[in-house]
């Protein structure tokens, strides 16, 4: 993904501006739409007890259609240990109006944004 965005680490909002999939986006031959969800995940290795909070799921074509997104964590997990703040990108291919995920899922992506 080489699109700008804006990261605030105390909302965990992922927010995408004029974002141009197909101009911003390496993606899979035969990819026609894509999917985003960010995710913050707490993790204390010291007690070994975890807490994730996910955004909705945001489904877009692959086209030169400039769009804004914002990726919006149903909470934030706070608490002794780590935050990760995460993002996935997942790729479908449409056809007869259904979306397909390519090769099984491998050209999926979790990446991770910022840790705490």
């Amino acid at each position: 993904m080489f699109a700008p965005f804006d990261f605030d680490d105390l909302t965990g909002i992922i927010s995408f501006t004029d974002f141009v999939p197909e101009e911003q986006l390496q993606f899979p031959q035969g990819a026609t739409h894509f999917s985003m969800q960010s995710a913050v995940l707490h993790l204390d290795f010291e007690t070994e007890e975890s807490e994730i909070a996910y955004s909705e799921l945001v489904n877009l074509p692959i086209s030169l259609v400039p769009n804004s997104t914002v990726l919006t964590p149903s909470s934030v997990p706070t608490g002794d240990g780590v935050q990760l703040f995460l993002l996935m990108l997942s790729f479908y291919q449409e056809v007869n109006n259904v979306q397909y995920s390519l090769k099984n899922e491998t050209f999926n992506v979790l990446t991770v944004i910022e840790v705490l």
